[in-house]
């Protein structure tokens, strides 16, 4: 006979599948998310690939609580360091987030409008023009739909701004939180921040909270689980990379030295 250990329940993996295994339930019982929930169920189990060997295969599910942090990861291992590096030694990092005002529309619509401000935001002559900032800071984006302030639920961005020059990389912050201001009709001065990434957390710290992405909570009342999948179900890109560096966005090898000190310091506990 064998014994289980008593332990085994609460490794931090086998905590993670009963998590989706809970959400993947509540998700069944609102209906309409039966492939979703059969997602959740599946995902991480081992099958045979074309080769006979047993892999796990992800659900890539945006709310997973198996995959999201194991993406979260690779996105530390894979930026973390090209940030850095871009710094240098004379550079400079800037945290920006923006967000808007907003009325009763669902929370799908409310980030489908965020998208698209973001969109016309870095399609603008001052950021594309030849001396523009897209030629001398690199842009990484997230959007979120995470509480804010008083707990609402209020979709918003996340950019991390990196050059190696601070008086460059600081014009481009100013930039983008006064064209963003003046592009948001009631957009707020004190909703915005632009926030310098400064020891001990640095750089790293704001990437892995950049990339931390959401999650649905099971306990939440129908309506709010609802609406909080639809809008994590639109299709977006969980992280944009706009200016210098996308000539960054090629690839390398995550085991290089940089990169494994970089996550090992920020990855997520």
């Amino acid at each position: 006979m064998i014994h289980l250990d008593k332990g085994a329940s609460s490794d931090l993996r086998i905590k993670r599948h009963k998590a989706a295994l809970v959400l993947a339930d509540r998700l069944e019982e609102l209906g309409g998310f039966t492939r979703q929930a059969k997602a959740l169920r599946c995902c991480g189990v081992l099958r045979a690939d074309a080769e006979g060997c047993l892999r796990e295969y992800p659900c890539n599910l945006r709310f997973c609580p198996v995959c999201q942090p194991k993406w979260r990861h690779r996105m530390v291992l894979k930026w973390g360091a090209k940030v850095e590096a871009l710094h240098g030694a004379e550079g400079e990092t800037i945290a920006v987030t923006l967000t808007c005002p907003w009325g009763n529309e669902s929370l799908a619509s409310r980030k489908a409008a965020l998208r698209g401000w973001l969109s016309r935001l870095f399609r603008r002559h001052a950021w594309k023009a030849a001396a523009g900032h897209v030629r001398r800071v690199g842009v990484l984006m997230a959007t979120e739909v995470g509480p804010m302030g008083d707990g609402c639920p209020m979709p918003h961005a996340h950019l991390l701004l990196a050059g190696p020059a601070q008086r460059e990389v600081a014009d481009a912050a100013q930039w983008l939180v006064g064209a963003w201001l003046d592009l948001v009709p009631g957009a707020s001065p004190q909703g915005q921040d632009a926030t310098p990434c400064r020891p001990p957390g640095g750089a790293g710290a704001w990437l892995n909270y950049l990339v931390k992405g959401d999650a649905l909570d099971p306990e939440w009342d129908d309506t709010r689980l609802e609406a909080g999948a639809r809008a994590l179900m639109d299709g977006s890109h969980r992280l944009r990379v706009l200016g210098i560096l996308r000539g960054l966005n090629g690839p390398t090898c995550a085991r290089t030295r940089g990169k494994i000190r970089f996550a090992t310091e920020f990855r997520e506990r």
